[in-house]
């Protein structure tokens, strides 16, 4: 199952909309943005986030096409590993 969870500046939640689907398994997340764009109105510059399950390139290509930005949460192992812009 997958969930996505629109919030406000605040951080209290505005939409949610429950999706099937198993997370180990890379999936595009295109009608997931129609869904929550149809029910809030997603506007460029809003963030995205996004396990590490869903940040594989088709998703990212997908979020970054409609002018969202994109956070995608991750161990800190994994975080550690990847080269920091300075």
């Amino acid at each position: 199952m997958l969930v996505g969870l629109v919030v406000n500046r605040d951080g209290f939640p505005q939409a949610h909309e429950v999706f099937e689907g198993i997370c180990r398994i890379a999936r595009p997340c295109d009608g997931m943005l129609d869904l929550l764009d149809k029910r809030v109105g997603l506007k460029p510059g809003q963030t995205v986030v996004v396990d590490r399950g869903m940040a594989h390139k088709e998703n990212i290509e997908q979020i970054t096409s409609r002018k969202l930005n994109y956070i995608v949460a991750a161990r800190q192992s994994e975080r550690d590993s990847v080269s920091r812009c300075v």
